[in-house]
Parts: structure tokens; C-alpha cells; sequence
């Protein structure tokens, strides 16, 4: 159950950047994590 919550976590910030995601690549998509949340 810990791990599916800590796999969560991630998923959720991926697909609230994925339309970042579009335009930059994976490397450059991590910095505006911070940012959002």
C-alpha cells in the first residue's frame, strides 16, 4: 500500500505537466515540479 502511494505521487505531477511535457523533454520537465506544487 506504501508503494502504490509513493508511485501515485508522481504520476499525479506527471500528468499535471504533461502539457509542459509536450514542449520540453523529460530532463527539463522535472524543474517545473517544484514550481507546481
Amino acid at each position: 500500500m506504501v508503494d502504490d502511494g509513493v508511485v501515485q505521487a508522481p504520476r499525479l505531477k506527471r500528468t499535471i505537466r504533461s502539457p509542459l511535457s509536450l514542449s520540453a523533454t523529460p530532463e527539463t520537465s522535472l524543474i517545473p515540479t517544484p514550481m507546481l506544487s
